[in-house]
Formats: structure tokens, sequence, C-alpha cells
């Protein structure tokens, strides 16, 4: 009897400790690498070496049909929010230049703010590229717990020294984000000045506010509403790095200008008008230990780490965050956004992992340093995963590899068979190399291959279901619902087919149109009249309303030298599917996209066309980019030791509703 006691006593104990495990919410590794494209893994491509993306492709489950947005931010975005990339206004300029006051809507809840709720520690390590110019739209800001990373969209892998180049003193990009800072409550992000004012009375300050004026430089980046008192204009001036001074004119009630905010950040130079209250800012800084109310997430420049090849510094922090997480962080799942920046241009990488392709293409040099940027990026996955393993975090753990778009085939890279790439919506640029691992992966699932239809935005839905999160809860100021779906049957196996038969590529409408088609494609909108260009797929029929550039096919290599190619050539510029006749592509039949069927067609063309219609009809972002603020960013950068980040405290428009009549 006893002996029985103690066997039941060791089975219930087996199975109660099964159960709790089960019970366990899984850790969520997504690995998002950049610019890689549909022929650069091993398996798709007998020319690139991948050994461990291959191994754990063929151990997990291969993902053929898997779509995202041409380039970078609006595909980050749509993972992120869990919409479509047309409804971001990453679709406009992809948030080029990084002096743009803009980013991905507050109103749409990120990720990691959603998966609060299920007490789950979120990382963000890599790269961002969802707008930072003010504490709100930083990786922090938008709920992680930690960040390490650069916060805009590209940079120097060996130096991180931002693209652009913005205020001319090569600004770096490199941060470490930490909600709340060492203590829990540091200010944001470095020591923000505040403003001792001192009355300059006659003076009309030159402004970047005011929309029919400009500073001394002949610069204005913002518009801004009417004001009551002169309190709304010092509120945005101290809102902001390195402003100067005011003018808030009052008296004049016929005035275009009346309750017009004039703000600088140099000593302005306008006339002496009665009706201005003008003053100017005499600096203050404030100290770390500042108790100052609005201070927020804490964002620090990593000096000392700029210098060191960035995919280095990102693996090391991957693996690191693992380890740690298994000893301080064991009873709390893990959420890890590892956007890398491999493969990315520049074409950069340590030699050690270009040398054996620059022996093997002596004269193809752009070829051997994107294939060792490919050797870089398995030797960081085989170090995260390993890291996964040996902590005993790889069974309860899903980990996706993906990508946010096709290869830059006019910079290096290969999409073969497919046709286009990064920045079009071809196949090329959209259907992108993944799969799914881990051990919460069942097994009957490892070693198959799928081409049933994901976006990327339904990985948001998918992950906040395993996670036991309504992925609808928490956005009430959204301007659009979610798009993604919830992928995770089709994925584990439960469904045998993936329920999304259908996919919005892009629905470009950011400029007006006259009534002609022939100009372009063009509906009517409450606004008037407006251009679209996009593509639209539904049952395997893919429609696309052009132009459309990369109008061809490009090897297993692009560029190479026999087909020296760059941004210029026409055949990367001589359009198709021109406006009044779209194209009609057949994806059940063929993935290479050679054979348009739209005159064969007609009724799909016109039910596929009035669907393209009726999606004018939802909310897009705003037309227009919002003025650069070169010297608002630049101010910053100053501040902040040469290194980029935000130079607004909140976003404008929070204060032109607080204080605007």
């Amino acid at each position: 009897q006893g002996q029985f006691c103690a066997m039941f006593g060791f089975s219930l104990a087996v199975t109660v400790a099964t159960l709790s495990a089960r019970s366990q919410k899984p850790n969520i590794i997504f690995n998002l690498v950049d610019d890689n494209g549909w022929a650069g893994v091993g398996y798709n491509n007998p020319y690139v070496t991948t050994p461990t993306l291959d191994a754990l492709a063929k151990g997990g489950l291969t993902l053929t049909a898997h779509y995202v947005y041409q380039y970078c931010a609006p595909t980050r975005g749509s993972f992120l929010t869990g919409r479509y990339p047309f409804r971001l206004a990453a679709t406009r300029a992809n948030f080029i230049p990084w002096t743009l006051p803009d980013g991905t809507h507050l109103g749409y809840a990120m990720l990691p703010k959603k998966l609060k709720a299920a007490g789950y520690r979120s990382v963000h390590i890599g790269k961002w590229h969802q707008g930072i110019y003010t504490p709100e739209y930083t990786p922090v800001g938008r709920g992680f717990d930690e960040s390490y990373g650069f916060l805009e969209g590209g940079e120097d892998h060996n130096k991180s020294t931002t693209f652009g180049n913005w205020c001319k003193r090569g600004e770096v990009d490199l941060s470490v984000g930490k909600a709340g800072g060492p203590t829990g409550d540091a200010p944001y992000p470095y020591t923000w000045s505040t403003c001792e004012w001192v009355p300059a009375p006659g003076v009309a300050l030159h402004n970047f506010f005011d929309n029919t004026s400009v500073d001394i430089h002949g610069y204005n980046p913002f518009s801004t509403s009417s004001f009551p008192n002169d309190e709304g204009c010092r509120a945005l001036c101290e809102n902001r790095i390195d402003c100067a001074g005011y003018s808030w004119r009052a008296n004049d009630t016929g005035s275009t200008n009346y309750h017009r905010c004039f703000l600088v950040s140099l000593a302005g130079n306008g006339k002496p008008e009665a009706d201005f209250l003008s003053a100017r800012c005499n600096r203050k800084k404030v100290s770390s230990q500042s108790n100052d109310p609005q201070a927020g997430a804490t964002t620090i420049a990593a000096v000392g780490d700029n210098g060191t090849y960035t995919g280095i510094l990102f693996s090391n922090q991957a693996t690191a965050v693992v380890r740690e997480h298994a000893t301080r962080f064991e009873d709390q799942p893990l959420f890890m956004y590892f956007a890398m920046h491999d493969t990315h241009a520049p074409l950069e990488a340590p030699w050690e992992y270009v040398a054996p392709f620059a022996e093997q293409y002596p004269t193809d040099q752009p070829r051997a340093i994107f294939y060792g940027m490919l050797s870089f990026v398995d030797a960081t996955v085989k170090n995260l995963t390993t890291a996964l393993k040996e902590t005993g975090m790889w069974d309860n753990t899903l980990y996706v590899w993906t990508n946010d778009n096709g290869s830059p085939v006019s910079v290096g890279g290969s999409n073969h068979p497919l046709r286009g790439g990064k920045g079009s919506d071809w196949e090329g640029g959209t259907r992108v190399p993944t799969f799914v691992t881990g051990g919460l992966l069942p097994a009957s699932q490892i070693g198959k291959t799928h081409d049933g239809v994901i976006h990327i935005c339904d990985w948001h839905v998918t992950i906040l279901k395993l996670a036991g999160v309504d992925p609808t809860v928490g956005e009430p100021n959204a301007p659009a619902p979610l798009d993604g779906i919830d992928a995770w049957p089709f994925v584990s196996g439960t469904s045998e087919t993936s329920s999304r038969k259908e996919i919005i590529y892009s629905h470009r409408m950011f400029s007006f149109a006259n009534v002609s088609k022939k100009a372009c494609y063009n509906v009517s909108t409450p606004e008037g009249r407006k251009c679209i260009t996009g593509t639209v797929m539904r049952n395997g029929w893919k429609l696309v309303v052009g132009p459309i550039m990369q109008n061809s096919w490009f090897g297993w290599f692009s560029p190479n030298v026999t087909t020296p190619i760059n941004k210029s050539s026409p055949v990367l510029t001589d359009p198709a599917c021109l406006p009044g006749t779209p194209c009609l592509f057949n994806l059940n039949e063929s993935i290479t996209e050679h054979d348009d069927v739209a005159g064969q067609n007609p009724d799909v063309v016109a039910s596929m066309l009035s669907w393209f219609d009726e999606i004018a009809k939802e909310y897009h972002p705003p037309m227009e980019n919002p003025p650069v603020d070169l010297d608002g960013y630049c101010a910053a950068v100053n501040d902040n030791f040469n290194f980029v980040g935000p130079w607004q405290r909140v976003p404008v428009a929070d204060l032109i509703n607080q204080y605007a009549q």
C-alpha cells in the first residue's frame, strides 16, 4: 500500500508538473530579417550557405505564401499593430527623412503594450523605424520594457552613423531603452532644458508654426491652430529641445494671424509690432534627478557601443536577454522582437563571413559581401536558438523567422524566381521566406511545407491569442479596425488550410486626380477624386493597378558583373500595368507572374476592381507628410552627445488639443 501511495504521489506530481508547464504562457521570439529576399536562404538558393536556417526550417514548419509590405517601416508597423500597411502613415514615405515629426499612429496599441495584460516581459532589439520625434513613438514608449538598437530606418553597420547625415555631423543612432530607467523613475531621455522666460516686448520673433511665413533661414516645418492665450504657445516652446523663444499675436482680431503662435529655435528678427507678446528662453538644464512630471520612459545614447559591427551587438544582446531571462525572469513569459539590420544596405559584414565568398567570387564584391551577411544572419540565429535550448526555454517557445520585404535588386540580393524586388508589389517584393519552429510547434507540423496564405499582420492577432489576450481590447482611439486573423489553427495543424483568402498588398491614395482615368486610376472620395495605385489578391487572383516598376526577373544575384543595373536602369524604371490596363495573375497556377491573364478574364478584373474601389472608402493615412523639423532634430543630436533622439516631449497635436480654442 505504501509503495502504491508513493507511486501514486510520484505520478500525480509528474502530472501536475506537466499540466503546469503546458499552462505556462509561451515565449515568443519574432525574428525579422532586413532585405533578405526570397532566395536569401539555402533552402531556396543553392548558392548561399545557411545551414542553421535550413535545419530549423526542416525541423519546423515552412511557409511559402507569407506576405509583407514592399518595404521596411510599413511591414514592421503591420506586425506591431495588426493592420494592413495601407492604413499606416509609413506607406506615404517610409518615414524618410528621419527629421519628419511623424510615426505610426498612437491610437494603435502595439503588441508589447497589449501583452502587458498577460504579464509578458517585452524586449526590442535592433531596428525600430516606427517614428522617434517624441518619447511616445520610441520602443519603450510603445510598450517594450527594454530596447537596444537604433531608432531610425538605416545606418552604417560598422559605425552606427545614420543614413542622410541630416545634421552634417555624422550623427549616430544607437540607444538603450528601459521603462522608467535604471531606477524606474528616471527622466526622459536625457537632460531636457527648461526655460526661465525673459520678456521681449515689441519684438515679433520669426516663427516655425505660422504656415504663411518662415524663420530667418527660410525654413518652416509646422503650422498650428489658434490658441486662446500665450500659455499654449509657451508650452509648445517648452515641449521642444533648444527652443529659444515664442511670440503670440493676440490683439488684432481681424488678422489672419490672430491667436497665432510663433515659435523659434534661434534668435528671431521679426519686426516689432505692438500686438505681439514675445518672450525669450534662458535655458536651464534639468538635472538627472529631476522629478519633472512630464518625464517618461528613458532612452539613452549607447555611447561607446558605436564602432562595433551592429549585428554583433544585437546578436550578443539577444543571447544575453535569453540567458538573463532564464535566471531572473523564469516565472514571466518573454516576447522578443529581434529586428536584425542585416542584410540591409550598406553591404558590410565581418571579413570572416565574407572571406569564403570573396575567394569564390573574386570579381563580384557585392555578391561576396551579401552572401557573407547571409552567413552572419545564420550564425546569429544559431547563437540565439542555442541559448534558448541551453536555458531550457526552447520547449515552451514559438520562434518565427521571417523578412520585412524582398531584396533590393539594384543593391544586392535575389528573389529568384519571383518577379521584381523591394519597392514593388510583385511577388519578389512581398512574398518572403518564413518558417516557424520551437517547442511550441506541434510534432505533427515538423518537416512540413505549407502554401496557405499568411500576412504579417496575422502574427499580431495569433501571438495575442496564444497569450490569452483579446486583440481588440485597449485601442479606443484606433483609426481603423484590426485586419489580422488568428493563424494558429493553420500553423498548429488543427486546420488543414489557412482561413486567409485575400490580401491587400497596397492601396496608395496620396494625390488628387482629375476626372480622367488616363493619367491615373482614380475614384471619388469624400475629399475629392484621388489617384490610386495598389495591388490586391483574392482566392489566388492578383490584381495590379499600376504603374508598377521593376517589371522583370533578376536571376540568382543582382546586380551582377554581367547585368550592372542601378536605380535608374530602364529594367527597373519602365512601368507595367498602366492606368486603364490593370494586370491580373493567377497565383494558383504560377507565382512567377509571367502571364498577365486580364484579357482572358474580364469578369474577374471587373470584380476585383470593384473591391479595389471599395477599399478607397476605408481609413487611409493623411495624404501629406508633416513638414520636416531639421532644427528640432539637430538640436536633440547636439544635446545628446551627437546621438539621435526625440526632440519633443509630446506630439504637437496633443498640445494643440489641450490649448486650442
